[in-house]
C-alpha cells in the first residue's frame, strides 16, 4: 500500500508543478493559485502516509524518483516537452533505481 500513496502523491505533483508552469502564483487568479497550494500540500501527505511503514531512505528516495519521472511525463503530454537521448537515459536510470528500491524491500 506505501508504494501506492507514493504513486498518488505522484499524480498531486504532476498537478501543482502544471499549474504553477502554467498559471503561477497570482494573486488575480486566487482560485488557481488557490488549488496550486492545496496540491502542494497534499502530495507530502502522501509520502507521510507511505513512510508509516517504508523505511524514510527508501520512501523519501523513492517519492522523490517517482515524482520528477511522473511530471517529466505530465510534461510530454501537457506540454509537448521533449528530451534529448542522454536526458532520456539519465531518467531511465532514475526509474531503474525506484524499480530496485522496490524489488530490493524488506
Amino acid at each position: 500500500m506505501a508504494w501506492l500513496y507514493l504513486l498518488c502523491g505522484g499524480f498531486f505533483e504532476i498537478g501543482w508543478v502544471g499549474l504553477l508552469k502554467v498559471h503561477g502564483l497570482h494573486v488575480s487568479r486566487p482560485f488557481l493559485s488557490g488549488l496550486t497550494i492545496l496540491l502542494m500540500l497534499v502530495s507530502p501527505l502522501f509520502l507521510n502516509l507511505a513512510l508509516k511503514t517504508l523505511p524514510i531512505n527508501i520512501g523519501y528516495a523513492a517519492f522523490v524518483g517517482i515524482n520528477a519521472v511522473m511530471v517529466l511525463i505530465g510534461s510530454f503530454v501537457i506540454f509537448r516537452e521533449t528530451l534529448s537521448l542522454p536526458q532520456f537515459l539519465c531518467v531511465a536510470m532514475i526509474v531503474g533505481g525506484v524499480v530496485g528500491l522496490r524489488l530490493l524491500e524488506g
